[in-house]
């Protein structure tokens, strides 16, 4: 009886310590907000968009997939935690804003190089992974579909909360091998990352992609403009399908589609940005 009467106890005092909330109001970049000089000179990019005040919900972690358990960190310059929910799935929270300062080498990383590097994550849409989710479900193209979500100051978060708490970002299913037996995405046999793909054609030579699947996602890379699409960025699902064995691409993490670079100071350093301008010169052969 005792016992059971410190749990309330407990129990009631985490809901007065830390209420939860239904929905806040938040502004994802509030620091890309800029005068007149400053577009002039950096352009206007997304800035108003990530000034924009946003109600989003407050994610409960007692509630979420029928409850979350934070089990790994992690990201360059999107903040990213892991969780694993009682639903069986792996869940994954990314930060709508970007920190690229971790990634700078030491020399710079105080600098007014710094500041123009985080300044310019201004030409990237803040929720363009939502609205790209339609598109690639009517082209048939696997997806997490991402959410937005505040992650709140909750003492579930454990060694990650000094990290995490009041964040905003997108939460969405990690598609994952889940050996453990959790609940498989979009029903397929199996889930890999695209290192390990390699090496199994190596040695299952009957295991295929689909091409059907295989070359939409590429196209429309390509029109959406995200050219930020490395291997570890990609995993593949496995399907029998009229008895052979094939392999579909899930896309993840689009950060960058609908980026607008806006200053021929950073074309020279970025090399896929080249622009097309200009006359073509004739090859002499």
């Amino acid at each position: 009886m005792n016992k059971t009467f410190s749990v309330l106890i407990a129990l009631a005092f985490t809901f007065i310590a830390y209420p939860q909330q239904q929905d806040t109001v938040i502004i994802a970049g509030g620091e890309y907000q800029a005068g007149g000089f400053h577009r002039t000179m950096l352009g206007d990019l997304w800035r108003n968009v990530w000034a924009t005040p946003i109600k989003i919900p407050v994610l409960n972690l007692k509630t979420f997939a029928d409850g979350l358990v934070p089990e790994k960190g992690g990201g360059m310059q999107t903040k990213t935690l892991h969780f694993k929910g009682a639903d069986g799935q792996t869940w994954k929270f990314r930060s709508l804003n970007k920190f690229p300062k971790p990634t700078l080498p030491d020399d710079i990383k105080n600098t007014l190089v710094a500041d123009f590097i985080q300044d310019q994550i201004s030409t990237s849409h803040p929720t363009a992974a939502v609205v790209l989710t339609p598109f690639m479900d009517s082209l048939g193209i696997l997806n997490a579909p991402p959410t937005i979500w505040f992650l709140p100051d909750d003492p579930i978060l454990g060694e990650f909360r000094e990290e995490f708490k009041n964040l905003a970002g997108m939460m969405e299913v990690n598609p994952d091998e889940n050996e453990e037996g959790g609940t498989p995405f979009a029903n397929a046999e199996k889930i890999v990352s695209t290192e390990k793909l390699v090496y199994r054609f190596l040695d299952k030579r009957d295991e295929k992609l689909t091409v059907q699947h295989s070359l939409p996602p590429g196209f429309f890379d390509v029109f959406v403009g995200d050219w930020d699409r490395h291997m570890g960025q990609w995993k593949w699902a496995k399907y029998t399908i009229n008895g052979k064995e094939l392999w579909k691409p899930i896309p993840k993490d689009r950060d960058l589609p609908t980026r607008m670079i806006m200053l021929t100071l950073r074309e020279p350093t970025l090399q896929q940005l080249s622009p097309f301008r200009g006359k073509r010169k004739k090859e002499v052969i």
